[in-house]
């Protein structure tokens, strides 16, 4: 939980929302079933996350 408060500080986005993200990506991965890479853990995929974080804050890194 320290990574959580690091971003939402960092990034400006309320702790909330961000927790919101990892949720609901969490549950994401476990619905098409990633539990073979690691068993009994939810999986966070962090580019799929920071991908979101970008979309909020609007953020475009030099796509065109």
């Amino acid at each position: 939980m320290k990574q959580v408060e690091r971003v939402s500080k960092e990034m400006g986005i309320p702790r909330e929302k961000l927790v919101d993200l990892l949720m609901s990506n969490a549950a994401y991965n476990d619905m098409i079933d990633l539990d073979v890479f690691s068993p009994g853990y939810s999986i966070v995929n962090v580019e799929e996350v920071n991908m979101q974080i970008m979309e909020m804050m609007n953020v475009t890194c030099g796509v065109r």
